[in-house]
């Protein structure tokens, strides 16, 4: 079988990830000939250790960039087409209804709440059991072309970081896009309130994006200078989660949560808000407290509750943690979606 695994974001996000961590499922796990394409301007291409091919393309309905993508679709001859986000997706099709695609069947990742254009693909396979069964199953789509197969993490380098007694000053961090959805500025109310609570702590808020400035004016004009810093995108993961006590994860919207993993991975408690993709793995008192979303206040006590508990709890807490991510590591999914694959191109053919 020979496969097309296209992604075409430029950003350093979940998605990013999940196709990375797609597109070596794949070449590792499988016995199927693949073919990556990206973004010219992709971040992902270092992340990869095989050829990929890059597409320039600066919209969906670039209409050179469809015609380059429909001539490595013809050259490359692929049975299935993996589409990683709504841009991919819409070029696929458009490339179809105007060239044809050599019977290829499209396959729609979903990795988040925007189903719109994956309801027109051949099959879907989504990281979220919850939004496969409301927004995809519950819009008609046929069963037997629809797959839950989680985001998944590649375990080979991870190992709980060296997790000291608590004693203050602490530390508490988080990552991600600055965008909306992520709940940044809850985190940065919530810091506010532990620091007029009196808790001896520091906050490291790290990433980048649309909402940069924003989050940088309330941090200041909250007086939490000295207290928040914004060290940019994190590129050394390890080194991060060394300097926490505390791990927030303080997002609105979440659909499935790789962050999330990656702190259970490297062994760091966690506090969280409770959205629909965490909440399938995350516990509350067990690997995770868990609190209301998009409400500092909730979020802040989440925290404080965390940094209370003594060092057996934590330790526990980290211990089932690990637990819990070991049912996500790299060869379990991996054979997950290469079976589903295997069926989709079965379905195919009937």
């Amino acid at each position: 079988m020979r496969i097309i695994n296209l992604m075409l974001s430029r950003g350093r996000g979940g998605i990013e990830q999940a196709f990375v961590n797609s597109a070596y499922a794949v070449n590792n796990f499988s016995p199927f000939e693949q073919l990556c394409i990206i973004d010219q301007q992709s971040t992902v291409a270092s992340q990869l250790t095989f050829p990929v091919q890059q597409l320039r393309q600066f919209a969906d309905w670039d209409p050179l960039a469809i015609y380059r993508l429909h001539k490595m679709i013809q050259t490359f001859k692929p049975d299935l087409i993996l589409c990683h986000g709504n841009r991919p997706l819409k070029m696929v099709l458009r490339a179809k209804s105007l060239f044809g695609i050599n019977g290829a069947q499209i396959v729609g990742f979903c990795h988040n709440f925007s189903v719109k254009y994956l309801l027109k693909a051949d099959a879907v396979i989504s990281v979220s059991r919850s939004i496969l069964e409301s927004h995809i199953l519950g819009r008609g789509f046929p069963p037997q072309k629809a797959f839950h197969i989680p985001n998944m993490i590649d375990l080979t380098h991870y190992s709980p970081v060296e997790r000291p007694s608590l004693t203050p000053p602490f530390t508490i961090g988080t990552m991600g896009r600055f965008v909306k959805k992520k709940g940044f500025e809850d985190f940065i109310r919530a810091v506010k309130i532990l620091k007029e609570a009196g808790i001896n702590m520091t906050a490291i808020l790290g990433g980048g994006g649309d909402e940069e400035a924003h989050l940088k004016t309330l941090a200041r004009n909250l007086g939490l200078e000295g207290t928040l810093t914004f060290p940019g995108w994190i590129h050394d993961k390890r080194a991060f989660y060394q300097q926490l006590d505390l791990f927030c994860l303080p997002s609105r919207e979440e659909p499935f949560g790789i962050i999330a993993l990656d702190t259970l991975a490297f062994g760091v408690p966690m506090a969280a808000t409770r959205t629909s993709g965490p909440l399938e793995f995350l516990i509350d008192g067990q690997n995770a407290i868990l609190c209301h979303h998009s409400h500092p206040e909730d979020l802040a006590a989440a925290l404080m509750k965390a940094l209370s508990y003594s060092d057996r709890q934590r330790q526990q807490m980290v211990e089932n943690g690990f637990q819990t991510v070991k049912n996500y590591d790299l060869p379990t999914i991996s054979q997950q979606m290469v079976d589903a694959l295997a069926t989709i191109k079965s379905l195919s053919s009937r």
